[in-house]
């Protein structure tokens, strides 16, 4: 039987080694870590920071807001063309174009030209039409508006205007011939756009042998043509812009020189009437 000191012996020895090999162990580590921290590579992070300064105040262009006697003009046409009330059944086109330097509306209906009734009526539904239309800012649109017939001579006349259709041209014709430089000074080759129909006149001049003291305008226009038919009309309004009163009344004649319209002359411009 062997004695209890024989068999505690042993342990103690290995515990001891145990002890001494993680004491060993630790001072290893503790070493290389410690050398490895010597040499690695320390990571950084650097973060700048701005001065503050003020925010640098962009200017960004204004959007262009429609405007101008042209555009309401436009407006006023799309409208048309998109009416839904009972005149608008016998609107057969809408355009818009230049005429004597400002933007009229031409309308052309089925009426015929005897029909004065319901073109009295078209007018009047129009004027209302196109008096309860206003721009983006509420302001009501300006226009001139002319109503034509199925054969193309007009059958009424709508307008709304402001300082901004008044024309600007030279000194009131006081006889034929200065009509004739007015008109091509004005309208003409002698302007800084000159409109077509002034070149289907071939003469203006005072017809003596009237007792009545018309104006005649000679022209090469076609009375079967629709859009001669209008230029002849433009030719009046035209005599009529010029604020002559020299005469009592105005003669287009045709190319056939026996078709004419004619028209009293008041010296009132149809496209500016204050």
């Amino acid at each position: 039987m062997q004695q209890p000191e024989e068999t505690r012996q042993p342990r103690r020895t290995v515990i001891i080694v145990a002890i001494v090999l993680g004491v060993l162990a630790c001072i290893v580590i503790s070493t290389v870590v410690a050398g490895m921290a010597l040499f690695w590579p320390v990571r950084s992070e650097i973060t700048t920071v701005e001065p503050a300064s003020d925010p640098v105040a962009t200017s960004q262009p204004a959007e262009d807001t429609p405007s101008g006697i042209d555009w309401e003009s436009d407006m006023v046409a799309e409208a048309i063309r998109n009416a839904s009330a009972d005149w608008a059944a016998h609107v057969t086109s809408v355009e818009r174009l230049t005429v004597l330097r400002r933007p009229v509306i031409l309308v052309s209906t089925d009426i015929g030209p005897e029909q004065a009734d319901l073109s009295d009526q078209m007018s009047s539904g129009l004027a209302t039409f196109a008096a309860g239309l206003s721009t983006p800012d509420g302001d009501p649109y300006t226009f001139s508006i002319q109503v034509l017939s199925s054969e193309g001579d007009m059958i009424g006349q709508v307008a709304v205007t402001d300082e901004r259709w008044k024309l600007e041209a030279a000194a009131t014709p006081t006889d034929a011939a200065s009509l004739k430089s007015w008109i091509d000074e004005t309208y003409g080759s002698g302007s800084p756009s000159a409109e077509a129909w002034t070149t289907r006149i071939t003469g203006i001049e005072s017809d003596a042998g009237d007792a009545d003291g018309y104006v005649v305008i000679s022209t090469d226009l076609d009375p079967t043509a629709l859009g001669d038919l209008r230029a002849a009309q433009t030719i009046i309004d035209a005599v009529n812009s010029s604020g002559a009163d020299f005469a009592f009344g105005v003669r287009v004649i045709f190319g056939d020189r026996t078709y004419e319209w004619s028209s009293l002359v008041d010296g009132t411009d149809p496209y500016y009437n204050q």
